[in-house]
């Protein structure tokens, strides 16, 4: 973010930039979410909603997971957050156990090391390269699985200049699992850092989930609409 902030400032004394660091767009939302959150705001509908998103949404996406992937998830099971961020600090902070060690490729997305770590997991990096598309693959896995390794965090640069911005792409392994439950990321439009994004996980961790989201619903009201 440092390098962000020092190109802001080049470009405020006129040079021109090329940004190449973090994954924001440089195009705004499809018309229809865009005339969508118009007449939600124009409906007088700006207050809070619940903590994992509201409740039509969170059908919807299960419905589209249906018809995309054959996968029958219940809608309890999704939660709509501002962002893949927010989804990636509630998916740690209901998962990771202390000292708990977190399998992600290097280089990736820098905030990714803090979500675990904010919660008393470590950041366990692994050199990944073009040839593997900088992503972790079964054999770095199975190299580097330990008694400490509490989880995986595998992401797609697919959707981003970034390298393992956060969203999952499919991984199998010959190794031991997490003891935790995953969670799939996906997310459903392109406002820098509104970006709803619908996160899956199981129902023995959504409880928890739902009271730890409700401070971050109260500083994104938006969120989930």
């Amino acid at each position: 973010m440092e390098v962000v902030k020092e190109a802001a400032e080049l470009a405020a004394t006129g040079r021109s930039i090329i940004h190449l660091s973090i994954g924001e767009p440089d195009f705004t939302a499809p018309e229809p979410v865009r005339r969508a959150a118009c007449a939600a705001i124009e409906r007088g509908e700006t207050q809070y909603t619940g903590a994992l998103g509201l409740e039509p949404l969170r059908e919807r996406i299960a419905e589209w997971y249906a018809r995309r992937f054959g996968c029958r998830i219940d809608r309890r099971r999704i939660v709509v957050t501002a962002g893949a961020s927010g989804a990636l600090l509630l998916a740690c902070a209901a998962l990771l156990e202390r000292d708990a060690e977190v399998l992600m490729p290097d280089p990736s997305y820098p905030c990714n090391r803090h979500f675990a770590t904010a919660f008393g997991g470590r950041a366990r990096l692994v050199p990944c390269g073009p040839a593997q598309r900088f992503q972790l693959t079964a054999a770095d896995v199975d190299a580097n699985w330990t008694e400490a390794t509490g989880g995986i965090l595998v992401a797609s640069p697919c959707i981003s200049r970034f390298p393992a911005n956060p969203s999952p792409r499919p991984l199998s392994c010959r190794g031991p699992r997490p003891r935790n439950v995953g969670t799939r990321l996906q997310r459903c439009s392109r406002i820098a850092g509104k970006t709803p994004t619908g996160a899956g996980g199981h129902l023995s961790s959504i409880s928890f989930v739902d009271g730890s989201a409700s401070p971050w619903r109260a500083k994104n009201p938006t969120a989930g609409t």
